[in-house]
């Protein structure tokens, strides 16, 4: 099989009996069209940028000059106001494809150096969920220090994982990191068939919650060691 493009292999701090190997082989995105839709889809969200900024240098002025370009050709995205930039419809390139090459790629370029960031970090914190959803599919879902999840799906004929989205699912400067974490979380155990793998409980933040719940239950042991006491005298 012919190594893909986009292929990359991340260093990876085993915390698990699955994870006990030192690295994860990705795919960001193993089709071209699904790069592009997404890249346009993200970059054209105003409240993302301020996020993506802190990863990679890019001149605003550049970007939005790309995305009116867009719009000149006629790009259907914004024409009729897709959810998803349609790059490919009923098996077919959009007829613009060839055309709007020279206005995305550098929206593509600076998309693929902030998920390779996501997920070298995310490796090294560690702070990754894996989890087999209803659907079957085994996936990972990473979270770096910024405000910022990739959520990757387990290919099994190419034994890789391959970049689903990277994404700010809570915009704007108001989301904390933990409304993002919490988000992710709940997305992951609403998706799950099965147990999740939390790597590392302690880096989610979970071993916090855990320690809270804790001291919150001795509190509650002592004071009704008290009152039996109390009762007693």
């Amino acid at each position: 099989m012919k190594i893909h493009q986009r292929r990359r292999k991340f260093d990876l701090v085993p915390c698990t009996d699955w994870a006990e190997r030192d690295s994860i082989s990705v795919i960001i995105f193993l089709k071209d069209w699904k790069l592009r839709s997404h890249a346009i889809k993200h970059f054209t969200n105003m409240m993302e940028l301020d996020e993506y900024s802190k990863i990679t240098r890019y001149n605003i002025e550049d970007i939005v000059a790309r995305v009116d370009s867009l719009r000149e050709i006629g790009c259907p995205f914004f024409r009729y106001n897709a959810y998803m930039p349609p790059c490919r419809r009923n098996g077919q390139l959009c007829h613009l494809w060839d055309k709007c090459t020279k206005f995305t790629e550098r929206i593509e370029k600076l998309y693929l150096d902030i998920i390779e960031y996501v997920i070298e970090e995310a490796g090294k914190i560690p702070r990754y969920a894996l989890y087999n959803a209803r659907d079957h599919v085994n996936y990972c879902c990473m979270i770096p220090n910024l405000r910022l999840v990739a959520k990757l799906s387990w290919i099994p004929e190419y034994k890789v994982y391959n970049v689903m989205t990277c994404y700010q699912p809570i915009t704007g400067i108001k989301a904390s990191w933990n409304e993002i974490r919490d988000y992710a979380v709940r997305r992951i155990k609403k998706e799950a068939g099965r147990s999740v793998t939390w790597c590392a409980p302690d880096t989610w933040g979970f071993m916090q919650g855990l320690k809270k719940v804790k001291r919150e239950r001795s509190k509650s042991h002592r004071r009704r060691q008290f009152r039996g006491r109390r009762m007693n005298s």
